[in-house]
């Protein structure tokens, strides 16, 4: 280290994080750094272990981050000191590195089987021999668990680390619990409507996961889930993404995506996504595990006895879970779970693996400090909730709206159209095919029987000259509809005019566009009305305009 001649700052102590994850980085940047960081007494730094298998995409997340970044050489070199060393990832390569040594989980506890260069090893990953000892000595001053479990099993498989190990909780879990009362804004940011149910897929990595053994789930799920009601989020383990790179997650995703499926990128956006939602269906990844704390119905896509111990939390969670049933409608099972869910049905199998006691960030920030051998300040702050969720997300294009009468109310049912599985066994006799203007299938936009403008609002001069210009391009089309600045809705249809059309609510346009259609095909007329838009009822304001 510098003796102080080039600083700013004068610290006096410093910390090395060791990235060897995406995962792994991101407990340690978004979790763990912040404890420390508004103290001017400390120097945080990084370096990067390249050991890992999933670590291509540690650089460019520090990058983003703007860290100090100290090269593994450097680090591991002999002339480089700081005072605490603290990695989120268990490994023999911590003794290569100065100062005391703190380790961490990375997941909801410890509960996979160490995978090794010869296979899967009979050993807890983070709670192995090989990755806490060399020899007789053991690596880490302190091991933090983020549960009485991991105690358990630490004794059991390491029984030399258990000195070393204290239960602090969980940062992770708790960050998701204190961001409870920010559920509406989350939802608000992803797009999700308040009447609407938001569905976690969450697939960790590997041959056994979700993603690997039912690939077209989240296609099938779109066929079969009214759009109107519920909406799809797509959670992947960040070994996924470091694996095989965004392109290829996104293209062999790409049928669901079109119909409007919101892509997690794999730092920091799936735990706000997790508490927005309604439903997981998920694995033996984390992400179930921390969905169920909070309280959330879940449904197992798969799941892996091979690399989860058994009488683990996680394997109590995957006996206690119902699964899907490939052979029953999955609206029905989805509509079941969250009617019959009691969301404290997981409690007392997550709080063995999450201790329930509290205060995982001051109790984690007590042993960084008892580490540092320095006071704590007395001004530190709590964990901060979880920021807004990253998404990637573009609205479907092209959808099928089928009118029906439910209790004496016309009645909107939107599906998004997916190439691959088509909308099958439906009890609706007519369909409505809804295209929007950035429809990139031009057979699509010349087969639609309806045709709209969703994105920035237009004025009223300039959705009539869009509308005039879509009359004579789209003879086949019969109703068209503009999205206006003031969020009203322009609908022109062939042979009854123009129309505008308002409510309190905020409006679908592809659901208001098509109503307006089937109601003048069956009336000749469009007066103000009351419709059921999915799960909601709106009022419609619809003012007739003179061409």
């Amino acid at each position: 280290m510098d003796k102080g001649r080039w600083k700013t700052v004068n610290t006096v102590r410093s910390v090395l994080f060791v990235c060897r994850t995406i995962q792994s980085t991101a407990r340690l940047l978004f979790d763990v750094m912040p404890l420390l960081v508004e103290d001017s007494r400390i120097q945080v730094l990084f370096t990067v272990d390249e050991s890992s298998a999933f670590g291509d995409g540690v650089p460019r997340l520090l990058d983003h981050e703007q860290v100090k970044l100290i090269p593994w050489s450097v680090a591991t070199g002999g002339r480089f000191d700081c005072d605490v060393t603290v990695s989120a990832s268990a490994n023999r390569s911590l003794a290569l590195l100065p100062g005391r040594k703190l380790v961490m989980a990375h997941g909801a506890g410890a509960h996979k089987y160490r995978v090794s260069v010869d296979g899967t090893e009979e050993a807890v990953s983070s709670l192995s021999p090989k990755q806490l000892m060399v020899g007789d000595e053991l690596l880490p001053s302190t091991i933090t668990l983020a549960g009485p479990d991991q105690l358990q099993r630490l004794a059991d498989s390491c029984p030399a680390a258990v000195p070393a190990a204290e239960v602090v909780g969980d940062v992770c879990a708790e960050r998701m619990e204190l961001s409870l009362p920010h559920r509406a804004r989350y939802r608000h940011h992803l797009g999700v409507a308040p009447e609407q149910r938001l569905i976690v897929l969450s697939s960790t990595w590997g041959p056994d996961s979700l993603l690997s053994r039912d690939p077209t789930l989240s296609t099938r799920l779109l066929s079969r889930l009214p759009a109107n009601e519920y909406q799809l989020a797509f959670v992947l383990n960040p070994n996924g993404w470091d694996k095989h790179s965004r392109p290829n997650v996104h293209g062999w995703q790409e049928t669901a995506i079109r119909a409007g499926m919101r892509m997690i990128p794999p730092h920091e956006g799936w735990r706000a996504t997790v508490v927005a939602s309604d439903l997981a269906i998920v694995d033996h990844g984390s992400v179930g595990f921390y969905a169920a704390h909070l309280g959330r119905p879940l449904l197992f896509g798969t799941f892996s006895d091979s690399e989860v111990p058994v009488n683990s939390p996680m394997a109590r969670l995957a006996a206690a879970a119902p699964f899907i049933d490939p052979d029953t409608d999955l609206v029905s099972q989805i509509e079941s779970a969250c009617r019959n869910h009691d969301p404290g049905r997981y409690r007392t199998i997550t709080e063995s693996a999450l201790d329930p006691t509290g205060s995982a960030g001051e109790r984690m920030r007590a042993v960084l400090y008892r580490l540092l051998d320095l006071d704590p300040m007395s001004t530190a702050y709590p964990p901060r909730p979880l920021p807004l969720p990253d998404v990637d997300h573009s609205p479907a294009t092209a959808c099928h709206v089928y009118p029906v009468v439910s209790d004496g109310v016309p009645t909107m049912i939107k599906f998004p159209i997916t190439t691959t599985h088509a909308a099958r066994g439906r009890p609706y006799r007519d369909r409505i095919l809804v295209v929007d203007a950035a429809e990139p299938d031009e057979h699509q936009r010349h087969s639609a029987s309806v045709i709209t403008w969703t994105e920035s609002g237009l004025s009223v001069r300039e959705a009539s000259h869009w509308i005039d210009e879509q009359l004579t391009s789209y003879p086949g089309t019969s109703v068209f509809a503009a999205r206006l600045l003031d969020e009203r809705i322009m609908v022109r249809s062939r042979g009854h005019g123009r129309f505008l059309i308002g409510s309190d609510s905020r409006l679908d346009i592809a659901v208001v566009a098509a109503a307006a259609r089937q109601i003048l095909l069956e009336t000749d007329s469009l007066t103000s009305l009351t419709l059921r838009d999915g799960r909601r009822i709106i009022d419609l304001n619809i003012k007739g305009l003179v061409d």
